[in-house]
């Protein structure tokens, strides 16, 4: 549903709206089987995040707003079958209304490890068309795809995404625990403390996490800050899609895992139900597409993993299964995936590939000599995946396109081989 844009709405044409966003949702949740979800609460809330974002707008305020956790064997799946009929699998999530509908992140005046002076202005290097972090003895850098550098105000700094006027910057302290900085010209203006990393949207604008407190949040760059409600313990986000509108059925998806991923299947929330599987015995998404596609594990053994790329949309479909790669990034077009070895071990696997995105095979491949990869995997484009390769002790990013060819974008670097000095972050 579409409506005009109005900065200054009256209040029949807040009624009108009210009365068109109501109908909607209560024909997206018609058919809900069994799902714990209020739908006045979820209207509620859905009203109220609308409301405010018109009233930014029209005061002319635009609120602006992976980490990748590696396991000793990662495994994509090899089940089969439709997803027509899967009964309801993983914990009850609800979404409720409160009196607050946004979170309420903890201010950080001076947080642990972070220095409270605002940084330096850089001067901006080469636009690589693609993000990292780098980190180093003093305060780390952010790298943004343009060739803009910001100095991140602590050295802890792994992860972090441009959501346009803010930054959101992830760090853990020496004892693992994650955190994560909203960052303003440089200066912090709102800290979240984390279980689990924090999930980046294909379009890099919006990310989510779980805080310690079990609560599911969504941070937008214009849009700003919302609550998806509490969260079981026991359970991880590991992929989002949609725009930050939670206010759309589509704006704001998370996918979710439990972090015993071999005894329970994975799930995601959306408007059929908070319980549904994004596909057929998945037990983990390893990344999900605006266009319904994902990749998921379904199996792991002792010597090796198995897992496919679905088809959500529809009925649901096998695009293909496979135990010969595990399946990960999902190319801009779907066309293809990235590979890895399906055995996962040590600091990272020997090599990255592509995989044809209909029938799994390995098209190209990049194979360190002596090293690892480091399992930070991105699309440079459609046709170039990018990963940091630590070989001959030292670092790199190298490119390998879909037709073999690869090419080193950064580095090489000398360094130990746990001090990656190029930490890819964003969509």
């Amino acid at each position: 549903m579409s409506t005009p844009h109005n900065d200054n709405p009256t209040p029949d044409e807040n009624s009108t709206w009210e009365s068109e966003m109501g109908d909607e949702f209560e024909r997206r949740v018609r058919d809900l089987h069994e799902a714990p979800i209020d739908l006045g609460s979820v209207k509620g809330k859905a009203m109220k995040i609308q409301r405010n974002r018109r009233a930014a707008i029209a005061g002319g305020i635009l609120a602006a707003a992976a980490v990748i956790v590696p396991v000793a064997v990662l495994a994509t799946g090899s089940s089969t079958g439709q997803a027509d009929g899967l009964e309801p699998s993983g914990p009850s999530v609800t979404i409720s209304d409160t009196a607050n509908p946004t979170p309420s992140p903890t201010p950080s005046a001076t947080p642990p490890g972070v220095d409270p002076s605002t940084p330096s202005r850089l001067p901006d290097g080469p636009a690589l068309g693609f993000s990292y972090v780098e980190p180093g003895s003093g305060n780390a850098l952010l790298h943004l795809n343009d060739g803009r550098v910001v100095e991140l105000p602590g050295p802890d700094y792994t992860g972090a995404a441009d959501l346009g006027e803010q930054i959101a910057a992830y760090r853990s302290d020496d004892q693992g625990r994650g955190s994560l900085d909203l960052l303003e010209d440089g200066q912090v203006t709102a800290t979240y403390d984390l279980r689990g990393g924090m999930q980046i949207a294909p379009d890099g604008r919006t990310v989510a996490f779980i805080t310690r407190d079990d609560e599911l949040v969504f941070v937008n760059g214009e849009v700003g800050e919302q609550s998806f409600g509490a969260i079981d313990k026991g359970v991880s986000l590991s992929a989002i899609i949609g725009n930050g509108d939670c206010v759309l059925e589509s704006g704001c998806h998370p996918f979710l895992e439990h972090d015993d991923f071999t005894a329970s299947d994975a799930y995601e929330i959306n408007y059929e139900g908070p319980n549904s599987a994004p596909a057929p015995g998945a037990l983990r998404v390893n990344d999900a597409a605006d266009g319904f596609l994902v990749s998921v594990q379904t199996e792991t053994t002792d010597t090796g993993s198995c897992g496919g790329l679905y088809d959500r949309e529809g009925g649901g479909r096998w695009v293909f299964e496979t135990c010969a790669s595990q399946v990960l990034d999902i190319s801009p077009t779907g066309d293809h995936v990235v590979g890895t070895d399906p055995y996962g071990d040590g600091l990272g696997p020997r090599y990255f590939s592509i995989l044809d995105g209909t029938t799994g095979d390995e098209v190209a491949r990049y194979e360190a000599e002596t090293g690892f990869v480091f399992t930070d995997f991105r699309w440079l484009d459609k046709t170039h995946a990018i990963a940091s390769v630590f070989d001959d002790n030292q670092w790199q990013v190298i490119s390998l396109g879909v037709d073999g060819s690869s090419e080193v974008l950064l580095g090489p670097v000398a360094g130990d081989e746990t001090q990656n000095p190029f930490l890819l972050t964003g969509s």
